[in-house]
């Protein structure tokens, strides 16, 4: 995940940048690098978790896909915004195309795509 080297460099650099996270998986089963996740979650990081294929009945957060809908909900105003978006090509291609339905100019979308 790219997004662990870009949190650790904030955290140990002291940086003053705001970030958040959202992220997708198929079950909590697996979210790769949950400890470190949930820690950076109680410390007062926004780390937001979806689950495509979920399997627990005491999940009460997203469970689906990352959709136009919930990138709405999800981020506050969407001037001003990098956006990192890391994943299987077919869903960097969705999301990238949803924020740019939502105004976000392709310079300020990143994808790094992966199979």
């Amino acid at each position: 995940m790219p997004f662990r080297s870009m949190w650790r460099y904030v955290l140990q650099t002291g940086v003053d940048t705001r970030w958040s996270l959202l992220y997708a998986s198929r079950s909590v089963r697996y979210v790769i690098y949950r400890d470190e996740l949930r820690a950076l979650s109680e410390s007062g990081f926004r780390v937001i978790h979806t689950f495509t294929e979920n399997d627990d009945p005491q999940w009460t957060g997203y469970s689906r896909r990352i959709d136009r809908e919930m990138l709405v909900e999800f981020v506050e105003h969407f001037e001003d915004k990098i956006f990192y978006v890391c994943g299987p090509p077919q869903f960097c291609n969705s999301t990238a195309a949803h924020l740019m339905s939502l105004k976000v100019e392709c310079e300020r979308i990143k994808t790094e795509r992966y199979d």
